[in-house]
C-alpha cells in the first residue's frame, strides 16, 4: 500500500456521497470532501494529523507571502499529486535511504 497514491482515507462529498479517496483527492472541487469518515473519532484525529504532516513535509512554504499565496490558491487535484509524487516512494518503502530506519 501506498499512502500518497492510493485511496485509503473514507471520506464524504458535499452531495453526501462516500467514497475512499487518495491525499490529492482532498482538492478536489467539483464535488469537494467535506469531512474524513472514519466511525471513531481518534481514527479522524490521527489521520488528520497524518495528512497534514505529509502535505507540510511535501510542500513547504518559504515565508508569509507563499503562504498567502498558497491559500488563496490552492493547489488542483493534479497539482497536489504532483507536490507528493517525490515522497511516493519513500513512503511505500522502496527507497534505499530509508532501509534500516
Amino acid at each position: 500500500m501506498n499512502l500518497i497514491k492510493d485511496r485509503w482515507i473514507p471520506a464524504i462529498r458535499r452531495d453526501g456521497t462516500r467514497d475512499v479517496i487518495s491525499i490529492a483527492q482532498i482538492a478536489d472541487t467539483e464535488n469537494p470532501v467535506i469531512t474524513i469518515n472514519y466511525a471513531r473519532a481518534d481514527f479522524r484525529a490521527a489521520s488528520l494529523e497524518l495528512i497534514i504532516g505529509i502535505l507540510a513535509i511535501a510542500k513547504q512554504p518559504q515565508d508569509n507571502d507563499e503562504w498567502v499565496e498558497l491559500y488563496e490558491n490552492r493547489p488542483t487535484t493534479d497539482e497536489l499529486d504532483a507536490i507528493l509524487a517525490p515522497l511516493s516512494q519513500a513512503i511505500a518503502g522502496d527507497d534505499p535511504e530509508f532501509h534500516g530506519i
